[in-house]
C-alpha cells in the first residue's frame, strides 16, 4: 500500500499542558490529514499483522541552494532540522486506526529525508512476511 502526501513534512511538536491537561498540539492538523489518507485506500481492512514501513520525506530546498543542484535531478540527503524521529512520530500516529490498528504493529522501518522540488511524504506499508 502506497500512501502519498503532498506539502512539506511534519514534525510531531512536543505535547503541551493547558489548564492541567496534556494535549497534542497537533491533533487537529492530524484530523486534516485522515481524509486525504482515506481517500487513497480502497477496500482495506485495518492491518492486525507485523507491518514493514518504508518512508520517504521529500523536503524543500532551501533558498540558498544552488540552480546547478536542484536541477540536477539526484535525491540529495537532508541533514538540517526537522529531526526524522519527530517526523516519523507525526506520521506514524497519523495511520493509527486508518490503516493499522496500532503503530506497535510496524517491526520494520525504513525511513529517509532528501531534499526535492516536490515537497510531500510517501508511505509504503506492507504486511511482514516471516
Amino acid at each position: 500500500m502506497i500512501i502519498t502526501i503532498p506539502g512539506n513534512p511534519v514534525p510531531q511538536q512536543r505535547a503541551r499542558i493547558a489548564r492541567n491537561r496534556f494535549y497534542d498540539p497537533l491533533s487537529l492538523l492530524k484530523k486534516e490529514f485522515q481524509p486525504l489518507v482515506e481517500s487513497q485506500l480502497i477496500d482495506h481492512e485495518i492491518f492486525t499483522v507485523p507491518l514493514c514501513a518504508d518512508i520517504t520525506f521529500y523536503m524543500p530546498f532551501t533558498k540558498s541552494t544552488s540552480k546547478t543542484k536542484i536541477n540536477s535531478g539526484v535525491y540529495l540527503p537532508h541533514s538540517k532540522r526537522p529531526d526524522l524521529d519527530n517526523l516519523l512520530k507525526f506520521y506514524l500516529d497519523l495511520l493509527n486506526g486508518i490503516v493499522y490498528f496500532d503503530d506497535s504493529l510496524i517491526s520494520k522501518l525504513v525511513a529517509q529525508k532528501v531534499y526535492s522540488t516536490d515537497p510531500k511524504t510517501v508511505i509504503i506499508i506492507n504486511p511482514l512476511e516471516i
